[in-house]
């Protein structure tokens, strides 16, 4: 006869109990055993596993491109620390159809999410938090400085800009008439 243990999404298989039969090892949540001639019960004992709350990140984050990986800005965290951060499962997964999916964060732009999760091996506790992020490409558009004047045979630096403003060749003589 073949016994297997059927926990629930959240519980975790403790042992077997039978009053009247005995088990080589109650322990085990799959088996195989010779049935009696006699009828019997054999019943699996559950625990529910704890859930605990994942929290830290920003969510819904918009991020600028750059050429290294990015994920939202922020530390992940559990609940009283009853869990190891380093011992979550990580997954990242794009949101607009293109395809990224693995455990390191992108670095093309696109939308994404990423979702950190207790292992469902875990007997313990049960916990995840998923959080989209988007990545954008940066499109600076610099304002153009109005109304400089400067007179011809002057250098650039002689004409003053505004602030965060800078010539390139400062000490080049201007050679045009007009604005």
């Amino acid at each position: 006869m073949k016994l297997e243990a059927n926990p629930g999404e959240h519980e975790t298989f403790l042992r077997w109990e039978s009053a009247d039969f005995t088990l080589i090892d109650v322990t085990v949540p799959k088996m195989t055993f010779y049935m009696p001639n006699k009828n019997i019960t054999i019943t699996a004992i559950y625990k529910s596993k704890e859930a605990l709350t994942l929290d830290g990140l920003v969510d819904n984050e918009t991020l600028t491109y750059s050429t290294h990986p990015q994920s939202p800005t922020g530390q992940i965290s559990v609940q009283d620390h009853l869990f190891p951060v380093s011992d979550l499962e990580v997954k990242y997964e794009s949101t607009d159809g293109k395809g990224y999916e693995a455990e390191t964060p992108p670095t093309n732009v696109g939308k994404y999410k990423v979702t950190y999760k207790i292992p469902d091996t875990n007997k313990e506790f049960y916990g995840e938090v998923t959080y989209t992020f988007e990545i954008e490409k940066a499109t600076p558009t610099p304002e153009i400085p109005q109304g400089l004047k400067g007179l011809m045979g002057n250098l650039l630096e002689s004409v003053p800009l505004p602030e965060r403003y800078e010539y390139q060749v400062p000490t080049y003589k201007m050679q045009f008439i007009g604005q």
